[in-house]
């Protein structure tokens, strides 16, 4: 039996990024899954290089379209209601680039910065 590794890769990537629900894009899927069984076919021989090309541009094609998409998978629905997965705001991508831990998040550093948490607080 002849090898399946580029369409199972294509397939993964298509599901992933949700694209196999998408009817504006169903002519890219279709596209890159035949270019990757002919990719397959090959078997241990080397494809065509124009194959290879092809292949190689719509791969890329399928990940552009998932980034432009936005491609937000949802999460397992909690109850009745399914929840989209949101993209995170500035200041958490900065505290997840840092890896600024959660409990140092909220926590004041010092005790002088403790002292103005307080007073701030007590102004309020």
């Amino acid at each position: 039996m002849a090898s399946r590794k580029h369409l199972v890769a294509v397939n993964r990537q298509i599901v992933a990024s949700g694209l196999s629900e998408r009817g504006e894009h169903a002519a890219l899927v279709d596209l890159a899954r035949n270019l990757a069984r002919r990719m397959d076919s090959a078997g241990e021989g080397d494809p065509p290089i124009s194959v290879v090309n092809a292949y190689q541009s719509a791969v890329g094609r399928l990940t552009r379209v998932a980034a432009a998409q936005g491609s937000a998978k949802p999460r397992r629905a909690t109850g009745d209601e399914s929840v989209r997965e949101q993209p995170p705001n500035k200041l958490e991508a900065f505290m997840r680039r840092w890896r600024v831990r959660p409990e140092d998040r909220a926590r004041p550093r010092s005790e002088e910065d403790r002292a103005s948490v307080e007073r701030a607080d007590a102004e309020v």
